[in-house]
């Protein structure tokens, strides 16, 4: 119950560990794009207001050719009929631009930012403000590149991605060590079931020898007294020592039985010969007391059984009854289906005699 208690406890532990570290990693990359924006954002605020102040100070804007950032993608002043009254590109000085994303500074919407796409293909931080020079209000559009704000993402991003990768890692080489564990586990209940089951062929042994040995000898000395005994009551006393005997192999074959540890072989067992060998058990004495032996035999003639140990486990009761008359030999087939008794080694036939009775 401790044993499991922990397991449970470590699993309950690993997996909230494990949430903990996914929402860290999640938070920090969603985090992660607010401060590269912010970072943006700060930077064009600053280069507009330096932009503003040369602009200012030069109102033909011909200082601010001299004015280089490498943050730059390039920079424009916009009327407010669209015209660019300059842009770093000198090529492009007197052109109109096509887009309205300027106008809102004229509507008094405030600054305006996104991210755009230049004709070379690469994507960069626009941000358009009011400039405002004497006499006249510009539109100031600022395009940035996105270099580090993009490596900010990018490393948060790949932190995200490295912790999701060792925590699999560290989730599957859990489940590998858990299924170690439990593969040791069983080797350890093997092993002490194989133990139980040498104590118990060391029990066997000892039953054989010090239980089956003298139960044979009592049962043949009491059927040699039945046999010339002529009191008819110490007769039957002797009969009942016999039967008594029986039943006592009988309980230890089944302990012996429960014992046993070689693998089960299925064979076919011949019920009619099992008849004819106990038939010549009893022939002898049946024709001493003029009786006839009749065969009643149910079932098929060819039954499969587990080993030789079972085919060999029937047992014969009674004896011809004295008197004369027809007696009758009944065989039952028993199949028993236990696994707990037998080991899980189902279907094993045993073969029963069960006696003689008059006809």
């Amino acid at each position: 119950m401790h044993s499991k208690a922990v397991k449970i406890g470590s699993f309950v532990g690993g997996v909230v560990l494990s949430l903990l570290l996914v929402v860290f990693a999640v938070g920090n990359y969603r985090g992660a794009i607010p401060i590269a924006e912010g970072e943006l954002r700060g930077l064009a605020l600053s280069l507009s207001a330096a932009i503003e102040s040369l602009a200012g100070r030069d109102p033909s804007f011909s200082a601010l050719s001299t004015f280089h950032a490498r943050d730059i993608a390039y920079f424009s002043l916009i009327d407010s009929n669209g015209v660019q009254r300059f842009h770093s590109n000198p090529a492009l000085i007197g052109t109109r631009v096509e887009d309205r994303r300027y106008a809102g500074i004229f509507s008094n919407a405030g600054i305006g930012e996104a991210k755009v796409r230049l004709g070379t293909g690469e994507e960069v931080y626009e941000f358009n403000s009011p400039l405002h020079l004497p006499g006249q209000t510009l539109a100031l559009r600022l395009a940035l590149h996105s270099y580090r704000a993009d490596a900010v993402v990018r490393r948060a991003r790949i932190g995200m991605v490295v912790l999701f990768s060792l925590l699999v890692a560290a989730w599957g080489m859990g489940g590998l060590l858990y299924r170690y564990a439990r593969r040791e586990e069983r080797h350890r209940q093997e092993m002490a079931r194989r133990e139980r089951l040498a104590h118990l062929g060391e029990m066997e042994a000892v039953i054989a020898h010090e239980v089956r040995n003298p139960l044979s000898g009592i049962k043949g000395y009491a059927q040699l007294l039945q046999e010339q005994l002529g009191d008819e009551e110490a007769r039957s006393f002797a009969g009942l020592i016999v039967d008594e005997s029986i039943r006592l192999e009988s309980l230890v074959d089944d302990l012996l039985v429960y014992s046993w540890q070689e693998p089960r072989e299925q064979a076919v067992l011949d019920v009619a010969g099992v008849l004819a060998r106990c038939r010549s058990v009893v022939a002898s004495d049946a024709e001493r007391s003029g009786s006839h032996l009749q065969k009643d035999r149910r079932g098929g003639r060819r039954h499969h059984c587990r080993d030789e140990r079972a085919r060999k486990g029937h047992h014969l009761h009674g004896g011809a009854a004295a008197g004369g008359g027809t007696q009758r030999m009944t065989a039952r087939i028993l199949i028993v289906e236990d696994d707990t008794t037998f080991r899980g080694f189902l279907k094993t036939i045993l073969v029963s005699v069960c006696g003689l009775a008059a006809a």
